[in-house]
């Protein structure tokens, strides 16, 4: 009796785990189908983003999330709010090119020094592409 009830509860735990593991890809799904609504969004599309960006955040690995809802935030001119999270993406991953490529995007207008800064960094990050 004791072994039907310890493989009933391992079943149950392994399908709780497996529930929350697709409920993230599909927030992640969501958020990443985001980036190709109308060219800008409008804030109920960004609150949509913030929410599906916390539900992906259970288990998608590294920065992707955060990127995501960057650049969901850029589209919905929020330049601010994007800069913000790439900063944290940067910082946390020093080496992720495409964090410094949205900062450089995102401080494009309001802070030009900024722009540059991520711009070299970002070629430091990628190696020169040989001519033919």
């Amino acid at each position: 009796m004791i072994e039907r009830g310890s493989v009933a509860l391992v079943a149950l735990v392994v399908a709780a785990c497996f529930a929350v593991a697709l409920g993230a890809a599909r927030a992640e799904d969501r958020l990443s189908e985001l980036r190709f609504r109308p060219p800008v969004l409008s804030q109920a599309d960004l609150r949509r983003a913030d929410e599906l960006e916390h539900s992906a955040g259970r288990l998608t690995p590294g920065e992707r999330r955060v990127l995501l809802l960057a650049t969901v935030r850029l589209r919905g001119r929020d330049a601010q709010g994007a800069l913000a999270l790439l900063r944290g993406a940067a910082e946390r991953e020093p080496d992720n090119g495409e964090a410094w490529l949205g900062i450089a995007r995102a401080a494009r207008a309001s802070d030009p020094a900024l722009a540059r800064t991520a711009l070299q960094r970002l070629r430091e990050l990628v190696p020169p592409v040989p001519a033919p």
